[in-house]
């Protein structure tokens, strides 16, 4: 007696198909590829510069543009207020919120960390 399959169960035989060659493309030899010869040498870059584990910005970019207005107020080895900073910046068009992490970064490379005193109570002192 011959097993009857439902519908479910029932699948059909498998049958995988031939497998055909794929062809083959001619490899460019080095005198048909004049691209491989054109490319120029890339130009190192300058190493980063790290101190107090902060990584200084790359000039050029925005970054950089906060770390040079900060550098350029600072006094004595005293780095401005961030409230001056946001003022110079403001005038160049920077983000404000990019321009207070990127203050904050630079005071990190140059060491100061914490509150500062006020500048009057500095001259007192």
């Amino acid at each position: 007696m011959a097993k009857r399959l439902s519908k479910k169960g029932a699948s059909a035989p498998a049958t995988a198909p031939a497998a055909t060659p794929a062809p083959v493309a001619e490899a460019a030899t080095p005198a048909t590829a004049p691209e491989a010869e054109a490319k120029p040498a890339k130009a190192k870059r300058p190493p980063a510069v790290v101190q107090h584990g902060v990584t200084r910005p790359r000039a050029g970019g925005l970054c950089a543009a906060v770390w040079e207005i900060t550098e350029s107020l600072s006094a004595d080895g005293n780095l401005p207020s961030i409230a001056q900073v946001k003022a110079a910046a403001a005038a160049q068009g920077l983000n404000p919120t990019n321009v207070s992490i990127e203050y904050y970064r630079c005071r990190q490379f140059h060491g100061v960390r914490g509150r500062q005193p006020k500048a009057e109570q500095a001259a007192e002192q």
